[in-house]
């Protein structure tokens, strides 16, 4: 999650020891006005006022206001994390003595309090922060405009390919994991799958920094293939519970997400079938929304949360809840292609994963196919595409690498594969055959770099064919291909670089 944040410091005129009546913010009518950044203060002698807290009807006390004019139209984290006392924390909105909760928390972050509301700018709003049993010492209060991360980022990621005693995290941070009791490797969605056999199996993952940053603003996904409709809880991925900060999981009711200790976000509608693979996935929002999919569409209605994750513990599970609470949750069948992100995935970025087993957000698309003849670098020419397949995502960019420098050249197209040598007194092969297009229009044929590579988003409403354009429609299969100027012994000559072949849906 990024964070812009206004470093705005404003200490404020409450002294320690001083008596109630000197507390200038005691009271909502005379709440202090504070900005984004972070204020200091203390609840010294504060009294409680009335009503009471709404999550927090006996022990939110000794409270003291601010207001917050919102300078943008947009979402906002308040916290008191950095406080030295157990805080309870209330957001209203609305004239003093007839004020409307917006949000109220006790415990988020240990044992102070955030929340995060939605504002329109220039909108005055009420913050509440008191003691939990009349605790009363130095505080902070901060705010911090919530800003999602774009495209999401690839906290974690447990291909669970492995047959050792290692599961290794393919995000790039380095997360490894250990198998614990029996797990077998067996065939999966992509590649090796991890059999967990209910009792005693588990992944542990003692460390994952990238992974417990994520306290919202967040999506989890897996394959799953249940032995059996489970009778109740199985965590799919999970922090260390009964406390720590989130986890999903499978029961006989569907998928559901659970932010621990603060709320089960119940099962979501999702058939689970045994011996099936299923795709599951779950994206929480900077509000603490949580929205599920089951094989790549959405399940059910978004369920609203009421505040974040707790701070995470620094242990994680894949295929348990906690292998030692009384509780464990394990995990009966197979798991395969765990995936974690920092940001929220889109409906057609989750579409597009779950028709592309084993890829990730932003990895290339497609298949390779056919023999490729070496150019004059040596090198074969290479040809990838990145995007989704999704047509309605429309977001598709062909490219090709180890290519001669500053070379012309285009990309072709047809529904069928083939195999042609030397075509046309060309160096390489034609992996294309019937109805061959070619991208030659305005701005389209390209040249190499000093790099040899170049690319060409294209357009799958407009694919080039003999006789015009046709557009790509759902369970359509293209083959692509480049034409490139080469040289070779005997002069100026041409090549190609090998095929990829995209279904789009």
């Amino acid at each position: 999650m990024r964070l812009t944040l206004a470093s705005t410091l404003l200490p404020l005129a409450l002294v320690a020891g001083t008596a109630s009546a000197q507390v200038v913010n005691d009271e909502c009518a005379t709440a202090t006005p504070v900005m984004v950044g972070m204020t200091t203060y203390d609840n010294i002698g504060a009294t409680t006022s009335s009503p009471a807290f709404t999550c927090e009807l006996v022990q939110g006390q000794a409270d003291v206001w601010f207001t917050f004019a919102a300078p943008t139209t947009s979402t906002y984290l308040i916290e008191l994390c950095d406080s030295s006392i157990d805080t309870v924390l209330e957001v209203l909105e609305g004239p003093c003595g007839s004020q409307t909760v917006i949000n109220c928390n006790d415990d988020t972050c240990g044992v102070a309090s955030a929340v995060s509301i939605e504002t329109i700018m220039g909108n005055t709003y009420y913050i509440r922060a008191g003691g939990w049993g009349g605790d009363q010492g130095a505080c902070s209060v901060r705010i911090e405009e919530i800003v999602p991360l774009t495209p999401p980022v690839l906290a974690g990621h447990y291909a669970l390919d492995d047959t050792g005693m290692t599961a290794a995290d393919f995000s790039g941070n380095g997360q490894n994991g250990d198998h614990f009791g029996t797990i077998v490797g067996e065939p999966g969605i992509a590649g090796t799958s991890a059999r967990f056999d209910g009792s005693t199996s588990y992944v542990e993952i003692v460390s994952a920094p990238a992974i417990e940053a994520l306290r919202y603003d967040f999506t989890a996904m897996a394959w799953v293939n249940v032995d059996q409709i489970p009778t109740g809880g199985m965590r799919i991925f999970s922090n260390e519970g009964p406390g720590g900060s989130w986890s999903f999981s499978l029961s006989q009711f569907g998928i559901s997400a659970t932010t621990h200790a603060v709320l089960d976000y119940g099962a979501n509608p999702g058939v689970v079938t045994p011996g099936t693979w299923h795709h599951v996935a779950i994206v929480m929002n900077e509000l603490a929304d949580v929205t599920f999919y089951f094989d790549g569409v959405q399940s059910g209605n978004q369920v609203l949360g009421n505040e974040f994750a707790r701070n995470a513990r620094s242990t994680w599970f894949i295929g348990a809840w906690n292998p030692a609470f009384s509780i464990p949750q394990f995990f009966n069948g197979r798991i395969d292609d765990v995936q974690i992100y920092e940001g929220q995935l889109s409906a057609s970025e989750i579409a597009s994963l779950y028709a592309n087993p084993g890829t990730t957000l932003g990895s290339d698309i497609g298949t390779t196919y056919c023999t490729v003849v070496p150019n004059s670098t040596g090198a074969g020419g290479g040809i990838s595409a990145a995007g989704s397949p999704l047509i309605t995502a429309n977001d598709v960019t062909l490219s090709v690498n180890s290519l001669p420098t500053f070379a012309f050249g285009f990309f072709i197209v047809s529904p069928n594969q083939g195999f042609v040598q030397n075509p046309g007194g060309s160096a390489g092969n034609l992996c294309l055959s019937g109805q061959i297009g070619r991208y030659v229009g305005p701005g389209q044929i390209q040249q190499t770099n000093g790099a040899g590579a170049f690319s060409l988003g294209i357009d799958l409403t407009a694919i080039p064919s003999p006789s015009g354009f046709v557009p790509a429609a759902s369970g359509d299969t293209f083959n692509f291909q480049a034409w490139h100027r080469d040289t070779g012994p005997a002069g100026p000559t041409s090549n190609f670089t090998n095929g990829l072949e995209i279904t789009f849906f």
